[in-house]
């Protein structure tokens, strides 16, 4: 299956249908399986959607408040981590982006 990226998603759509079907098929890429299922998932789903649905001049600039929910989710689960470098898991940081992908670790916070 070929990469996209979300500019190429958002940008060759030509109908709701082809985006709402786009849409679908990124969100069952196996690199984003961690973060649908993991405690944000459905933060994840509706920040990502918005995100491509998004008409705004500034792409996702409508998604503020989605975008804040996904961000305070993680910031509640600190057993969601990012695959960071070749030196293992980095805890994800709020305010820092996503440098890599998300993986759920089952650990959870004491």
């Amino acid at each position: 299956m070929p990469s996209t990226t979300a500019d190429q998603v958002s940008t060759s759509i030509t109908t709701d249908e082809e985006l709402e079907s786009a849409i679908k098929t990124a969100l069952d890429c196996p690199c984003v399986k961690d973060l649908r299922e993991g405690p944000c998932g459905s933060h994840f789903v509706a920040a990502f959607t918005c995100f491509h649905r998004s008409k705004d001049v500034v792409k996702g600039a409508d998604c503020l408040q989605q975008n804040m929910a996904f961000a305070n989710c993680l910031a509640a689960h600190p057993e969601v981590h990012i695959n960071g470098d070749s030196e293992g898991q980095m805890p994800l940081v709020p305010g820092q982006g996503l440098p890599g992908n998300v993986v759920h670790t089952g650990v959870t916070a004491g």
